[in-house]
């Protein structure tokens, strides 16, 4: 791939292709009884013994190899990890409306913010009159040969960059993103990702003046359950509950596990009265639930205490956790299995 020129009128850059060294392994691996080495010279019949050797090892080769294609992966931001292949075709677009081939939901981005475009050997990146603009190796541009590990940065807190990827380098890119971002024993986003989605979502918001909710959710009674049935048991609880939650939450929300048995929910662009009716569907939909699991001798329900802040004027990240939290303390002192926001408990099925 061609070296980004200064411009697209810059002069034409040439192309080296390196071609791996075909040479074979001169290794030879060979089997025998014991740690004493055996000479290659000696035979069967005069050591008593068979010297195997292995074959050698053929050399991958390009043409054997499976093809690099060229991809976007998005290295920050909410989709951070994600992969967004630039084959087939000539012409993709990334913005927040539906219609986008890369559709992203990162609040400062446009309903169509940039195009990318494959012009003979070359990529080119065009903005596509964004709110807030489109930075190239945090230059601002309009359109702009794109080049390999070229930076990208879009909307709140995006970042991608272009690179190639085989399908073994994409497979486990994922599989490391999902790692490094999802709990292992719920399979929900874990506390690192809270952070980060927590901090551009919410800068977002003020920025756009846009309404966003924090619900926070916790297990009544976990250290029961697991002191009763285990911790084998209270391990699937708490799956089943992050299953519940993800079920019933919108698709453009998200569910963390918070910590222990709590978990969170983010809610974009959602006034009060919606949080408050996603809210109770949360708390019902785990009560509702039946868990089955090692050490459960029949099936297992359990409820949660719901506490629910809102982003207000002058609100920090951590005065919305603080908020959110005491309106879950309250909910735990006042009997649990309630939504509670703001002081008043939301009566159960009243919404």
């Amino acid at each position: 791939m061609a070296n980004r020129a200064d411009d697209l009128g810059g002069p034409q850059l040439t192309h080296r292709t390196v071609v791996p060294s075909s040479k074979p392994n001169p290794f030879v691996v060979k089997n025998a009884v014991d740690d004493d080495a055996v000479p290659d010279e000696f035979g069967a019949e005069e050591t008593g013994l068979l010297i195997m050797q292995t074959p050698p090892v053929t050399p991958i080769t390009p043409a054997a190899a499976s093809p690099r294609k060229p991809c976007l992966v998005v290295l920050q931001g909410p989709h951070e990890g994600r992969v967004l292949r630039l084959w087939p075709g000539t012409s993709w677009t990334l913005g927040r409306s539906s219609s986008s081939n890369f559709v992203m939901d990162d609040e400062g981005l446009s309903r169509a913010h940039i195009r990318i475009s494959h012009i003979g050997n070359d990529f080119v990146i065009e903005d596509l009159d964004s709110r807030n603009g489109t930075y190239l190796n945090e230059r601002q541009i309009k359109r702009q040969l794109l080049s390999e590990d070229d930076v990208v940065r879009v909307g709140a807190s995006t970042l991608l960059r272009l690179t190639q990827m085989d399908p073994l380098d994409e497979e486990m890119h994922q599989r490391l993103h999902s790692a490094a971002s999802r709990d292992a024993l719920t399979n929900v986003f874990n506390r690192r990702h809270f952070d980060e989605r927590l901090a551009a979502e919410g800068a977002g918001a003020r920025r756009h003046n846009r309404p966003f909710a924090l619900i926070i959710v916790d297990v009544d009674n976990f250290k029961k359950i697991n002191d009763t049935y285990g911790h084998l048991a209270g391990d699937a609880v708490l799956k089943g509950v992050a299953a519940s939650l993800s079920k019933a939450v919108r698709r453009e929300d998200a569910v963390f596990r918070y910590g222990g048995e709590e978990f969170a929910v983010l809610l974009r662009e959602t006034p009060l009265p919606g949080a408050l009716i996603l809210a109770e569907r949360l708390r019902q939909g785990v009560e509702e639930a039946r868990h089955k699991g090692e050490g459960i001798p029949s099936p297992l329900g359990v409820t949660v205490s719901v506490g629910i802040a809102m982003l207000n004027p002058g609100c920090s990240d951590e005065m919305l956790i603080h908020a959110a939290d005491q309106a879950l303390y309250h909910a735990k002192r006042t009997g649990k299995n309630r939504v509670v926001h703001d002081g008043a408990t939301i009566p159960p099925g009243s919404l």
